[in-house]
């Protein structure tokens, strides 16, 4: 986050929450290609 941006939030009092821009969390298909390889362990074949 650029410092003016940081130094405009902290004035306003809004709190921040820290978060890493290439997280996971933020990628929905992540998660989607979690669930398929759980299925694929499984061995629980979709035809």
């Amino acid at each position: 986050m650029a410092a003016a941006v940081r130094e405009f939030l902290d004035a306003e009092g809004v709190q921040q929450m820290p978060w890493p821009a290439s997280s996971p969390d933020m990628k929905p298909i992540e998660h989607a290609w979690d669930a398929l390889g759980r299925v694929i362990k499984e061995g629980d074949n979709i035809p």
